[in-house]
C-alpha cells in the first residue's frame, strides 16, 4: 500500500463497451503476454511469440522462448483523477530502467497486455524524468491521468523527490506540482481551431448518437492533445449518447484528434458563476477506447476554449466530472489563466491499487 490508501479497481475505460475489472494478481508483464478473448487486466498465460506474430522479433539473434523466460517487467496500478479515493483513472506506471533494455516495440507490447488506456514508461534522461504513454494501440504525445498518476505514485515511493519540477514529454517541457495525493501538470496555451464546418457537424451528432447544442459551435482544441470538443444541451443528454464508436474513429482520423470530447452545456452554464462542475464524457475508439473515465488534457483544452469562446472566465479553477456513468466517479481540476498566452494546469488526485 502507498499512504494507507487502495482505490477501487474498477477499470476507467471499457472495451467493446464492456467495463473490465483489475485483479489483484501479479504485477508483472511476461514476455509477450497472450490475451483471454475476453482479457482482464493482467496478463495471464505466458506462451513464446509465433514466427511473425511481433514485428522484428524474428530478426533477433536471441531465442524468442528463452527471451520470454528471461525477461519479466514489473509495473504499478495507479488512478489517476480520483473522486474520494474511488473511480478515476487507470494508469500502468512501469519505472524503465535502461537494464530493462525495452524497445518501443516492447514497451508496445507491455502496454497492450496491461491493457489499460495508458501506460507509463519513466526513464531518467540524466537528472530529468521522461515520460512516455503508450495506448493498447499506440504512443501519444502526452496524458493527463497518467501522469497524475505516474508522478504521484513515484513520489510517494522516493523515485521522484522534488514536489516541483519539470518532465520532459514529446509535447514539450511540462512543469509539476506535487501536495500529498494531488498532482497538478502544466499544460501547453490553448490551440483552438475555427468552429468546424455544418456538415462535420451532422456526421458528429450521427456518430456521438445525441443532438448538439446550440450553446457551443463544435471544434477542435488542444492543450496538449486534440479533441473535438461538441456540446449537448445537459447531463441527461449526455447519459443518453450512444456512440457508434467505428464512425467516431472514422471521424476522429479525419480531423486528426485523439477523439471526442463532449460536455453538459447547461453545467457549463452554471459554472460560469458558481463551482458546478461540468458533467462530460469522452470518446477515442481510434485508439482502442471507446470511453474514458478521466481526461486531463480534453478538459483543460475544453476550459480554455470556452474561455477563448466567453463562455466561461478565466483567473479561475473549473471542476469537471467524468466516468461517473461508467462507475469510476472521476474528478478534474483545470486552473484556467485568465491571459491566453499563458499555460493553464490540470490536477486531481491519485491512488495506488496494487504494485
Amino acid at each position: 500500500r502507498i499512504a494507507g490508501r487502495v482505490a477501487t479497481t474498477r477499470r476507467g475505460a471499457t472495451r467493446d463497451g464492456q467495463p473490465v475489472r483489475a485483479r489483484r494478481a501479479s504485477r508483472k508483464v511476461p514476455r509477450p503476454p497472450t490475451l483471454s478473448p475476453s482479457p482482464p487486466l493482467l496478463p495471464q498465460v505466458v506462451q513464446p511469440p509465433a514466427a511473425g506474430q511481433y514485428p522484428g522479433w524474428d530478426e533477433k539473434d536471441e531465442d524468442p522462448d528463452a527471451r520470454c523466460q528471461q525477461m519479466e517487467v514489473e509495473y504499478a496500478h495507479v488512478n489517476g483523477f480520483t473522486s474520494g479515493g474511488e473511480g478515476g483513472n487507470p494508469a500502468g506506471v512501469v519505472l524503465d530502467e535502461p537494464a530493462l533494455g525495452l524497445d518501443d516495440a516492447r514497451r508496445q507490447q507491455i502496454a497492450a497486455g496491461i491493457g489499460f488506456s495508458e501506460t507509463v514508461f519513466a526513464r531518467f534522461e540524466g537528472d530529468r524524468l521522461r515520460l512516455r504513454y503508450f495506448t493498447p494501440a499506440g504512443e501519444v504525445d502526452l496524458c493527463g491521468h497518467a501522469t497524475v498518476a505516474s508522478l504521484g505514485y513515484l513520489h510517494e515511493t522516493g523515485v521522484v523527490k522534488a514536489p516541483r519540477g519539470t518532465i520532459l514529454t514529446l509535447a514539450g517541457v511540462i512543469a509539476y506540482e506535487i501536495a500529498e495525493e494531488t498532482v497538478f501538470m502544466e499544460q501547453l496555451p490553448a490551440a483552438v481551431d475555427s468552429p468546424l464546418a455544418d456538415d462535420v457537424n451532422a456526421e458528429l451528432a450521427a456518430a456521438l448518437g445525441g443532438r448538439l447544442s446550440p450553446y457551443f459551435a463544435p471544434r477542435v482544441a488542444s492543450t496538449g492533445l486534440r479533441d473535438a470538443l461538441v456540446a449537448v444541451d445537459d447531463a441527461a443528454a449526455l447519459v443518453e449518447m450512444a456512440p457508434d464508436f467505428p464512425r467516431v474513429a472514422e471521424l476522429s482520423k479525419r480531423l486528426d484528434t485523439v477523439g471526442a470530447h463532449v460536455f453538459a452545456a447547461a453545467d457549463a452554464r452554471l459554472a460560469a458563476a458558481s463551482d458546478r462542475p461540468i458533467a462530460v464524457r469522452n470518446f477515442a475508439p481510434l485508439h482502442g477506447i471507446d470511453e474514458e473515465s478521466a481526461t486531463g488534457t480534453s478538459n483543460c483544452a475544453l476550459a480554455c476554449t470556452l474561455r477563448d469562446a466567453g463562455l466561461l472566465p478565466g483567473g479561475r479553477e473549473y471542476i469537471f466530472a467524468q466516468g461517473d456513468r461508467m462507475g469510476a466517479p472521476s474528478r478534474i481540476v483545470v486552473r484556467v489563466p485568465t491571459d491566453v498566452t499563458e499555460r493553464p494546469w490540470v490536477g486531481g488526485r491519485f491512488a495506488t491499487v496494487a504494485v
